[in-house]
């Protein structure tokens, strides 16, 4: 009797010490929200808890990539720059493409992207105008004919990495830079986050076959040379354009002007808007 009293009681103190560690423990809940840190993971509070951070299973939000850049087109008839390699259906492909300013041009089955064109001042001395569409597959580049001359190149952003439904962010800006040396490219306010900056210059000149006409201003670490070219053309003064990728803007918002010099002193017109992160 006295063995089996004092295993009730070795029991009944086993229960008690089972209750107060019940209910002095946490319980983990479901987080009530989740934001990505990179190098981080996933940050979600947990609910009476403090806040935690998951790094197994968490993925990081999927940002617009650049693929490749294709071979440039110039001359004073229609151009046909070259598709980037490794183009592959579903890719947004963006053309840019440097005419006289009172000059349009058109690309058969490309849409014009949102607000293109920029115009010099003057509408008499450069444009820049920007193209877009989704790959299908040998997707032919040739422009028109606009009259003077034509620089084209195409850029392509690879399929998965960005809204293929709603490219592109709903604010740009256009902008010109009055002859000289110097230009800045107006900056943007974006309304999300994670989206890539295209920062595109076209101008008048020089008349030289060239691949490094424009140079960044040195603090502008954050940005990405993917096109830099000048061309003959045929034209009187030549023609250049540039395209300029910030790696991906990870906060919505203002994003400051792009500025910079060019080796020759040309007047330019200028681009801004943003490729939208996959939903």
């Amino acid at each position: 009797m006295r063995r089996l009293g004092a295993l009730f009681s070795l029991l009944f103190l086993c229960a008690l010490a089972s209750s107060a560690e019940a209910k002095t423990a946490p319980r983990a809940s479901t987080p009530r929200s989740c934001v990505w840190t990179t190098g981080t993971g996933c940050v979600g509070r947990l609910t009476g808890i403090s806040t935690k951070a998951w790094t197994s299973g968490a993925a990081a939000p999927v940002t617009p990539t650049v693929r490749a850049v294709g071979t440039i087109g110039g001359s004073a008839a229609a151009v046909t720059p070259g598709l980037p390699a490794g183009t592959v259906a579903g890719d947004l492909l963006v053309m840019l493409i440097e005419t006289k300013g009172d000059q349009a041009v058109t690309v058969s089955g490309w849409t014009q992207c949102p607000g293109s064109p920029s115009v010099d001042a003057s509408t008499t001395i450069t444009r820049i105008t920007c193209f877009y569409k989704i790959a299908v597959g040998a997707d032919a580049t040739t422009t028109s004919d606009s009259g003077d001359h034509q620089t084209a190149r195409v850029i392509a952003i690879s399929t998965g990495t960005f809204n293929s439904s709603t490219p592109f962010d709903t604010n740009q800006q256009t902008s010109t830079t009055a002859s000289g040396a110097t230009f800045s490219i107006t900056g943007i306010t974006t309304t999300g986050a994670n989206k890539l900056i295209l920062a595109m210059v076209g101008a008048d000149g020089p008349d030289a076959n060239l691949g490094s006409e424009y140079i960044a201003d040195a603090s502008l670490t954050d940005i990405t040379w993917y096109i830099n070219d000048a061309r003959t053309n045929g034209a009187a003064s030549g023609a250049s354009i540039a395209l300029y990728v910030n790696t991906v803007d990870i906060a919505a918002g203002a994003y400051p002007a792009v500025f910079g010099v060019s080796n020759t002193t040309t007047t330019k017109a200028n681009l801004m808007l943003a490729v939208n992160p996959t939903p």
